[in-house]
């Protein structure tokens, strides 16, 4: 692929994929993946995040048993082996994300020191032979297992990744196949002929890779991947003893077995050659100085004896014979008992021990109680409304006589499924409801009240809220918007006609000279100016309309709010009152 189509396949630091997984940067590119480092934003960890390449992301079938696979693999819960975590689709391809393991792969440990230190060759083929062994006795075989796919941990850890991609690469096209035949340097030869890959060909896989760390090269180089597929299936391995004389001949003898052509001429399974790699002693080198501490008596310096002494004989036999024979017999008899007290030790009876019950435990809790009865335990992750990392089930059940070191198979539970709550908020009701119901969730309107910013029938807040992890099914909380809330009604015009209360109420003579009628009239008119809706100052005008036409009885400002009192003169029987404020007509009435 040109550089330049590789940059822009890149996905950029900072997004976000399956809703949790922020992209750190690129640490890695395979045949079948890019790799990047990524945090998990809910838990803070660093995971690897493996995206499949563009152009096998077109192939749908391809893609099914891939992340079909994946899953399959997600149960495998061992120290030795990567754990899935998570997979998903997104950037239209299926996504892998697993536990981060810092360090380096076996192959760049193999170009960096080859041949290795008989001492790290026995140890990283015991942990990878006990992974195999593990995933062996749950029904699985790895069917890749070649350097590049065993990490090496700066901490110490060595994790095999990549369980089961040759079921999914088996449904792909030609054309992608022929992009990762570079697998068949460490392929058994039927897995190589298109068989299913089985624990007699991990075994050979394992081989090739025991091949590799002792000699630097595997058993079968060369260019071209149909001719090393052919040297699998017709030709033997160069004998590691000579290009790595140091290599113990009981490790070159398991590799050997290891690479047998047919299936039936290796170790079982895994757990075979583990056993088998255990019993290889790295050689010591003894001193031949003697040990600090200890004195070595000298012997007194003697002449020779004469030769007549020498040939000394007891009834025909010389007598040096006869000690060298007696000698023997000692040291036989010494060996018949030690050989009994070791057979005695090696067949006697292993007492059996009863398998606890361990359901309803944690896994933490189970392992603990099994690691304290001399057994082992190995987990499988199961869905379940429990809550996470409870025992479900185990097997064999308690109760079950077993002996020391069996594996006991927990079934714990992964915690309900949870789904991501979606944002429904600035939105219709209706549509909140739908967004909802897509996420397996439900929408209970709890409250309504006014808003300024969010209109009429639309959700204001939610509760949970946005991101948050919960059980299918649950209900989000929303409350709905009334709308703006209406400006409070303007009271209306307040205005009395009271009789008059002022020093000259109630009489006639108090009535100006121009008014003193019969039919003249005093009263007390108060106005309430409004508070609010118009402009201060407030120009306040009074009008009185009687017998003698209209007059004005007040013209001035006031302020918002006021309480205003005026006197009112008018002749007749009815006086009509018409009050302005600003010019516009605030109220009238007649008295």
């Amino acid at each position: 692929m040109p550089e330049s189509q590789t940059d822009q396949d890149r996905i950029p630091s900072g997004e976000k994929l399956g809703a949790r997984y922020e992209v750190d940067h690129l640490i890695g590119r395979g045949t079948l993946f890019d790799v990047y480092r990524a945090r998990d934003i809910e838990d803070g960890q660093w995971v690897a995040l493996k995206v499949l390449k563009p152009a096998l992301s077109v192939n749908l079938a391809f893609c099914n048993e891939l992340e079909k696979r994946a899953r399959a693999v997600q149960s495998l819960v061992h120290p030795n082996i990567v754990r899935i975590l998570d997979v998903f689709r997104a950037r239209h391809s299926v996504c892998i994300v697993t536990e981060y393991v810092a360090g380096m792969t076996l192959a760049e440990r193999i170009e960096r020191t080859s041949p290795m230190p008989v001492d790290a060759v026995l140890e990283i083929g015991a942990r990878v032979s006990d992974a195999l062994a593990f995933a062996h006795e749950n029904g699985m075989a790895h069917g890749d297992l070649r350097p590049q796919n065993i990490l090496l941990g700066g901490d110490g850890r060595i994790k095999i990744s990549d369980f089961g991609l040759t079921h999914a690469v088996s449904v792909a096209t030609e054309s992608q196949m022929q992009s990762v035949l570079h697998w068949v340097q460490c392929m058994a030869p039927e897995v190589c002929e298109g068989g299913e890959p089985t624990p007699a060909s991990d075994v050979y896989s394992l081989g090739c890779v025991l091949y590799w760390m002792l000699t630097g090269t595997p058993p079968f180089p060369g260019d071209n991947a149909i001719v090393v597929a052919l040297k699998h299936a017709k030709e033997t391995a160069r004998p590691i003893e000579r290009t790595n004389p140091a290599s113990p001949s009981a490790l070159n003898d398991i590799v050997t077995m290891s690479l047998g052509k047919e299936p039936k001429d290796r170790p079982e399974n895994g757990r075979a050659v583990q056993r088998m790699l255990s019993r290889i002693h790295r050689p010591r080198t003894i001193s031949e100085e003697p040990a600090p501490g200890v004195v070595v008596p000298e012997a007194p310096l003697r002449s020779a004896p004469p030769p007549s002494q020498v040939r000394e004989e007891v009834g025909g036999v010389p007598r040096f014979l006869i000690w060298i024979r007696n000698l023997l017999l000692m040291a036989l008899g010494v060996g018949v008992v030690l050989s009994g007290v070791l057979l005695y030790r090696i067949f006697q009876p292993v007492k059996d021990v009863q398998t606890p019950s361990l359901v309803g435990l944690s896994e933490e809790q189970a392992i603990q109680m099994l690691t304290d009865m001399q057994l082992r335990g190995a987990s499988r992750i199961r869905e379940s409304s429990r809550p996470t990392g409870e025992v479900l089930s185990q097997s064999p059940e308690s109760g079950t006589m077993v002996k020391p070191g069996r594996v006991i198979t927990l079934y714990v539970s992964r915690g309900p499924r949870m789904v991501s709550v979606p944002n429904v908020t600035e939105m219709s009701l209706d549509r909140a409801r739908e967004l909802a119901t897509q996420a397996n969730l439900t929408v209970k309107k709890t409250s309504d009240r006014w808003s300024e910013t969010v209109q009429e029938d639309y959700v204001i807040e939610q509760e949970p809220s946005e991101g948050e992890q919960v059980k299918p099914g649950s209900t989000i909380r929303v409350v709905v918007s009334k709308g703006p809330e209406p400006l409070p009604p303007e009271p209306e015009p307040t205005w009395s006609l009271g009789p008059y209360t002022g020093a000259d109420a109630g009489s006639i003579p108090s009535t100006p000279p121009e008014l003193r009628t019969a039919r003249a009239r005093r009263f007390n008119m108060t106005i309430d100016i409004p508070s609010k809706g118009i402009e201060e100052p407030v120009q306040l005008l009074i009008v009185v309309g009687d017998e003698n036409g209209e007059n004005i009885v007040t013209d001035e400002q006031r302020k918002l709010g006021e309480k205003v009192i005026k006197r009112i003169d008018a002749v007749g029987e009815k006086v009509k009152v018409r009050v302005y404020l600003n010019g516009v007509l605030f109220s009238e009435g007649v008295r």
